[in-house]
């Protein structure tokens, strides 16, 4: 069952949901984008994994879910029903707001980069958002992620991490887990009811503004 959502009301901000992925995120993102309500805000992924592959499972998701899932194009507005994943194209995405609205920038790759696109460039270029930012880690190797993450959650972010027992690899969650950086850490069944009770509690505090 999809969890409740607002209204998004003139002139205040929707939340942005943001995941990072990696080895056994094909898997863990099926279920987690499966949980969120149809309806509900924007999701921008990086999920590491080769341009043509990447390509292969976006069409993929966009045939099986009701959202509209796509790679993500620069300083085009996320609206909501809208899953975008940061293209594997040499750049890296980064979130921005322009007009009111949320959009992907791309920025290039520094040569000490270990992943491009990067969790931790996406997650650091949203902290400056944190009131309506809801940040996710998942199964993947290495730690990805955790630095940003790390950043958004001392700003203030809602920021969630898997479990290593439902994770196929517990690299990066681990890693954001023993930097602090993740306010819940949950089984991967209680991930998108986690992030539908975050959006819904957004839009109770932004009622109350």
């Amino acid at each position: 069952m999809h969890g409740p959502i607002g209204q998004n009301c003139e002139g205040r901000a929707q939340p942005l949901i943001l995941l990072g992925a990696s080895t056994g995120g094909v898997t863990a993102l099926e279920r987690v984008l499966t949980d969120l309500h149809p309806l509900g805000p924007a999701a921008v992924i990086v999920q590491h994994m080769p341009a043509a592959y990447l390509r292969n499972f976006v069409e993929m998701l966009n045939r099986q879910l009701p959202q509209d899932v796509a790679l993500a194009k620069e300083n085009t507005p996320l609206e909501d029903g809208q899953i975008r994943f940061a293209p594997s194209n040499g750049l890296h995405s980064e979130i921005c707001r322009m007009k009111g609205k949320w959009t992907c920038r791309f920025s290039p790759a520094r040569e000490a980069d270990l992943h491009c696109p990067s969790v931790d460039r996406l997650f650091a270029s949203a902290a400056v958002y944190h009131s309506d930012m809801i940040a996710v880690i998942l199964t993947g190797l290495g730690r990805d992620g955790a630095d940003g993450m790390h950043q958004m959650y001392l700003a203030g972010a809602t920021t969630i991490g898997q479990d290593e027992a439902s994770s196929v690899v517990y690299g990066m969650p681990r890693a954001a887990w023993e930097l602090g950086a993740v306010g819940q850490q949950l089984p991967l069944r209680n991930v998108g009811p986690a992030i539908n009770l975050a959006v819904a509690q957004h839009h109770e505090n932004q009622g109350r503004v």
